[in-house]
């Protein structure tokens, strides 16, 4: 089926890899979700009881289903089309009723798809299972530009080029390079798509950067320094509407300014902490490179209530501490003593920090407020913190300096920790589950 992305929690995750960045934009790696808007079939798996239950009595067979006759294109009559600039070619063969789709939504659809000769090649309404969706990501780009604004209830027939479709590649029936035509009825809409903010009567402000931007509202806390980290609500859309990310309702983003592109760092800088500020961000000043959902170099609208301004957390010093020195050249300070043994395939939760050579802070569990459990018998973290844990104790507190080639080395990680980079961490063991025998 198509595959539906899952808001989560980002972070440095990779095997042999350090995890853990905050949720949203502030370590990402490419999405790359699979183009297809079709749910494929499952067969349906039945559990035979174990034996047979001592009868006589026959049970005749259920009749097969009659199929569902194959769907027929509705005429377009005198619907008027509509083409965007994209390409894409629709009509609203029925409006619906209530308010208009917005990218980002939940919702549940019949579709029908043909090949311009007619052929067709899936149907849910033959299947007899709608499909249900996220509107902006996990399907082919046709289908998430065209199903933007209709209205639950309404039959929309898109007319998709190729090149919004599967493009040059065979897909089941689809021949490389097929222009595609699907009928989407909209079922419902099981929740709505984050809505911008309106500006009306508000004086934008054009800097001489090119950014463009309203203050919805100044607030009253913390200014925003280099270097910071802020926590905020987000949401991000193409110009055309389409959402690209957003932070999860109920709980702010946190992270580090570095990770944003100039233009937003810029206008999160017109307002303070409960302030919130909309912002178009051209091009130049937007993602020089894909980036998880933001593709490069395309103007940007970007929505932000900055809700706490988070200063970086100072090294804990050291002086007066006797350095440990491992034979894989890994050095420790002991922090603070702890007492409770860790077993080797103990389940242990951690609180950490981490800096850069020029003392940058560029990861902390502790801002984010959340621990980071690590499965020693499957440690998906760098070998640094696989040796440091392994001879931590419940309620020890380190500071670690980690050799590049025990952390990311020669390649770094995602243009937040640079090649060859020796990393220095303050951890601390909260807890250890033991594995029960």
């Amino acid at each position: 089926g198509p595959t539906m992305t899952r808001k989560t929690t980002l972070g440095l995750a990779t095997v042999a890899m350090l995890v853990a960045l905050p949720a949203g934009l502030f370590a990402q790696q490419p999405h790359r979700p699979r183009r297809t808007p079709l749910p494929r079939p499952r067969p349906t798996q039945t559990t035979q009881p174990a034996t047979q239950p001592a009868t006589t009595t026959t049970i005749p067979a259920t009749p097969s289903p009659t199929p569902t006759p194959e769907p027929a294109q509705r005429p377009i009559g005198d619907t008027a089309p509509v083409k965007t600039d994209s390409g894409l070619v629709y009509y609203d063969l029925k409006v619906g009723e209530g308010e208009p789709l917005r990218s980002g939504a939940m919702v549940t659809v019949n579709y029908t798809g043909w090949l311009p000769d007619g052929t067709m090649f899936d149907s849910s309404v033959t299947k007899g299972r709608p499909f249900s969706f996220e509107t902006n990501h996990g399907v082919i780009d046709g289908w998430i530009e065209g199903i933007i604004g209709m209205r639950a209830g309404g039959i929309r027939r898109l007319e998709i080029p190729s090149k919004l479709g599967y493009g040059p590649r065979a897909m089941g029936k689809i021949p490389a390079n097929s222009d595609l035509i699907f009928e989407i009825e909209l079922l419902s809409i099981d929740k709505q798509g984050p809505e911008p903010t309106s500006v009306d009567g508000i004086e934008p402000v054009t800097t001489d950067s090119g950014l463009t931007y309203w203050i919805i509202n100044e607030g009253s806390g913390k200014s925003i320094e280099d270097g910071d980290w802020v926590k905020m609500h987000f949401a991000g859309w193409l110009e055309n509407g389409r959402l690209l990310w957003s932070s999860n309702a109920d709980e702010p983003n946190a992270g580090p300014l570095s990770r944003l592109p100039k233009g937003w760092v810029e206008g999160l800088k017109a307002i303070k902490e409960g302030g919130k500020i909309r912002m178009h961000v051209p091009p130049s000043l937007g993602f020089a490179q894909h980036r998880r959902g933001s593709p490069a170099n395309v103007p940007l609208i970007i929505e932000s209530e900055l809700v706490e301004v988070i200063k970086p957390i100072p090294q804990t010093p050291v002086e007066g501490i006797e350095p440990v020195t491992t034979d894989s050249g890994l050095k420790y300070w002991v922090l603070k003593e702890g007492d409770g043994e860790v077993a080797p395939e103990a389940t242990v939760e951690i609180q950490y920090t981490g800096w850069l050579p020029d003392g940058k802070m560029f990861d902390s569990s502790v801002i984010r407020g959340t621990p980071l459990t690590v499965d020693l018998k499957r440690p998906r973290v760098i070998p640094g913190w696989v040796e440091t844990l392994h001879s931590m104790k419940i309620g020890e507190k380190r500071r670690v300096e980690i050799p590049p080639n025990l952390a990311y080395g020669p390649r770094g990680f995602a243009g937040l920790i640079p090649p060859n980079a020796t990393l220095t961490f303050e951890m601390e063991v909260i807890s250890a589950d033991t594995p029960q025998e």
